[in-house]
């Protein structure tokens, strides 16, 4: 099938040359692997400009009729200049692949011409949104004469309104344009305080043209709401509403009351809710896909051998689990039941039936109840297969599971463990729910929770080595298990699909928390047990208030000198209320204060900095030259002597008496070599609390703006865990690392200079740790000014490039420790 569409296509003509811009999509024959060229005739004409783009919004329409193969992006943006004089023939746009030859594009002279009187200004509003009385517009817009372009907004009676305008740099629109991402500044945001006019116009103008963009409250309030409401509209729930669940309704009615019917409604209808369980089956392997898999001929096809532990397990349940294997699209593997329900037949009357048709379905009925551990270690012995996968007798997998971990398997031979996403099911297997959307291999995050779960799977090598389960942690036996196995794993690898159905009922683990403490005080001994294995001296808590969660308390060795080094400019209220809170607050004695002033004007500072001086700790060192943060910490740690260095603002406030201890006690472990720590706006809701790249652009911070006791998605606000990167606002440092990857990059003045360093500590192998025990209070950036000139802006848009170019395959491949499933968008770790 050979589809497309053109959404976009602008002109303007400069000094006898046309100036063509075209957007658009296409797929020919199912895939995304043609060319693109233009022709004037038949004559082949050279693209000045070319991007694909990936388009998930047509493949999720076009998925219903078919499979589209996407590996470019099946979306372009494409530029071309012509010569007046060379339009003497239509202009065409062809998709070419083999012998098709697909014309998606065709336009006269005078077409162009007709563009070019509606393309003097061109521009797009990106986000309508209200919130706390203040409307936002954000876009961009360009004046093809390159003018810069003046904004009005009018109510309906034709008066003023006032407004905020922020100009930023936008090099792909730049670029597309003008052929020079830093040649013209597109982009802007508008805010406006709500006056419930029902609608207002906004002109965007140059010295010759000008245009009118019309918004209503309405539109503003029904994009707000979209992007916010939490049930489903009226008609989105009777498309979803099958007959089944009338009668099923009904019947709850009858039965059990309204307040109940309702309470079940909620979960159905809930948008977030319903919104994954179309993404899921949206997503998940269709009968295509399926069948494609079964015909895959692998190198290697490892026997996968399935464990399932039961007891006492619902004969619908068992039978639900058993189908889900048997249609597994990839066939080499066996299932081992081991019964620990000795005075009940329904397991093995049911296994029975099921292994009359398919061998591979294994059946062992056990003398007595061994308990979860005994169980499932009596599955395993029956294991005949190279890797050994756990499943609870009452869940389910996806159809491709077995299949996705023969492919990993294969494209990662020196891996020994494997693991994958997971989601929970309604108890009628009807409802996807509260995906878990998880990190690749983790090891503080795994210390601070069982992130990794389900889907488990490991080499039979790796479990000769590790040994089977133990009782002693019945209750968390499965992370004790996984624990051992990742500790002597050569490699873990994460696959980012979600793989298993984890069913919740009354009865299962999922669905009760402080009922079953036991389950979480075996897992705070499995961590300890951890620890003491591999030479790891800490003590293990519960997370307060939060079951299943941990924190870990590392133990400091010695008393190393720890170089505090603090960027300042003038703001003597700032930096006074910085450094008073760490000699009033500060326990650990071992640190000297290193102040890199920066051309500050007035005397109050340097009066302010002679009387710190005369503090042993505290020495003021001049930089001299214009701003660069790079440069001045750089500089600033030239001046210092300390073992672990803390980069920090001069706008952040300590609150811990033991921040240095803890922070000590994280950097000295063998392979951290940086930690970030969790940081407060002063309204007291989360500034950092992890930078994810990617997000936004480049990098963002996750949660920003989150209360200061959310826990984010699965905790990750909250506990320790490894990243990619942190901010340097409060950042600990170990010095010899410091100096082997040659401190922070100078090119990279204001932005993203933390983030470039964590990039290049992580490349030596290093780890990066979040740690979320230490807090500090952050002012935000009150000794530099804003983002708010044409300079600036375009300054910032040369390091978001250098960043993009250096860090090209992390930022396509995205961040290990953000899922891929995930948004870039905004920091809340929502759906992609």
């Amino acid at each position: 099938m050979d589809r497309y569409a053109i959404d976009a296509a602008t002109c303007y003509v400069k000094e006898s040359c046309f100036y063509l811009n075209v957007q658009g999509w296409c797929v020919v024959n199912g895939r995304d692997d043609y060319t693109l060229t233009f022709y004037i005739g038949e004559n082949r004409v050279s693209a000045d400009f070319e991007e694909r783009i990936f388009r998930k919004d047509v493949i999720n329409e076009l998925s219903a009729k078919q499979h589209i193969n996407e590996t470019k992006g099946i979306g372009f943006v494409l530029r071309v200049s012509l010569e007046e004089n060379s339009l003497q023939e239509d202009l065409y746009i062809k998709a070419e692949k083999n012998e098709t030859k697909l014309i998606i594009f065709k336009c006269s002279k005078a077409d162009m011409m007709e563009l070019a009187e509606k393309s003097s200004i061109v521009y797009s509003l990106d986000k309508l949104d209200i919130d706390s009385g203040i409307i936002t517009i954000e876009g961009w817009a360009v004046s093809m004469s390159e003018e810069p372009l003046n904004y009005e907004l009018k109510d309906e009676g034709g008066s003023p309104i006032a407004f905020k305008l922020r100009r930023s740099a936008r090099s792909d629109i730049s670029r597309l344009f003008f052929g020079d991402a830093y040649r013209y500044l597109a982009g802007f945001q508008i805010e406006l305080s709500d006056e419930k006019t029902s609608r207002f116009q906004m002109m965007i103008s140059d010295s010759e043209h000008s245009s009118t963009v019309h918004i209503t409250r309405k539109a503003i309030i029904k994009q707000t709401k979209k992007r916010s409401k939490k049930y489903q509209d009226l008609l989105e729930i009777i498309k979803e509403t099958s007959w089944s669940d009338i009668k099923g309704d009904m019947a709850t009615l009858i039965k059990k009351g309204p307040a109940v019917l309702k309470e079940g409604w909620k979960d159905r209808y809930t948008n977030e809710m319903c919104l994954y369980d179309r993404w899921f089956r949206k997503n998940m392997a269709d009968n295509t896909i399926l069948e494609d898999q079964r015909r895959k001929i692998f190198v290697y096809n490892p026997k996968i051998s399935i464990v399932v532990p039961a007891y006492h397990t619902p004969k619908e349940f068992l039978i639900q689990m058993i189908d889900s294997v048997q249609k597994q699209s990839y066939e080499n593997w066996e299932l081992c039941i081991a019964d620990g329900g000795s005075e009940d037949c329904v397991v093995r009357d049911v296994v029975e039936s099921k292994r009359k048709t398919d061998s591979r379905i294994l059946y062992k009925k056990l003398d007595k109840n061994e308990g979860i551990s005994g169980n499932t270690n009596q599955a395993m012995m029956m294991a005949a297969g190279e890797f050994i996968a756990l499943l609870d007798h009452d869940d389910v997998l996806t159809p491709d599971a077995l299949f996705e971990v023969a492919e990993a398997i294969n494209q990662n031979p020196d891996a020994d463990v494997f693991y994958s996403d997971e989601d929970k099911a309604s108890k009628n297997l009807k409802v996807f729910y509260d995906p878990h959307f998880k990190s690749d291999f983790n090891m503080d995050l795994l210390r601070s929770n069982n992130y990794i779960c389900h889907f488990f799977v490991a080499s039979k090598k790796i479990i000769d080595k590790v040994g089977k389960f133990d009782s002693t942690f019945d209750g968390s036996q499965d992370y004790d298990f996984i624990l051992r196995c990742t500790e002597k794993a050569d490699k873990v690898v994460h696959i980012p699909k979600v793989l298993y159905h984890w069913r919740i009922h009354s009865e299962s683990t999922a669905a009760n928390s402080e009922n079953k403490m036991y389950c979480y005080e075996a897992g705070r001994k499995a961590i300890a047990a951890h620890l003491e294995r591999c030479g790891i001296d800490g003590k293990v808590a519960h997370f307060p208030g939060h079951l299943g969660y941990y924190q870990v308390y590392y133990s400091q060795k010695g008393n190393p000198l720890v170089s505090i080094i603090i960027p300042n400019k003038d703001e003597k209220e700032s930096l006074k209320i910085c450094i008073d809170s760490i000699l009033k607050k500060t326990s650990y004695t071992n640190y000297e204060i290193i102040i890199v002033e920066n051309n500050s004007v007035t005397e109050e500072i340097q009066e302010y900095y002679n009387e710190l001086e005369k503090n042993n700790r505290i020495k003021v060192v001049r930089w001299k030259q214009k701003f660069n943060y790079s440069a001045i910490n750089n500089f600033g740690v030239k001046a210092s002597s300390g073992e672990f260095l803390v980069f920090l603002n001069n706008d952040t406030e300590v609150l811990e008496e033991n921040w240095l201890q803890i922070l000590v006690a994280d950097c000295q472990r063998q392979n951290t070599a940086v930690v970030g720590v969790k940081l407060y706006y002063p309204d007291m809701t989360l500034q950092h609390c992890g930078v994810i790249i990617g997000l936004g652009g480049i990098a963002g911070h996750i949660y920003n703006g989150f209360p200061a006791d959310s826990m984010g998605k699965f905790g990750r606000a909250q506990v320790q865990q490894n990243l990619s990167a942190v901010t340097a606002a409060c950042m600990m440092v170990r010095r010899s690392v410091f100096e082997e990857v040659a401190g922070f990059e100078e090119r990279l003045a204001v932005a993203f200079n933390d983030v470039d360093f964590c990039l290049k500590v992580r490349e030596k192998g290093y780890d990066i740790l979040y740690e979320p025990l230490v807090s500090l209070n952050h002012y935000e950036s009150k000794s530099r000014g804003k983002e708010d000139t044409v300079e600036k802006q375009l300054r910032f848009q040369k390091e978001i490039d250098y960043m993009s170019d250096k860090w090209n395959d992390i930022l396509s491949k995205g961040d290990p420790y953000y899922n891929k499933n995930l948004t870039l968008e905004k920091g809340d770790g929502s759906l992609r």
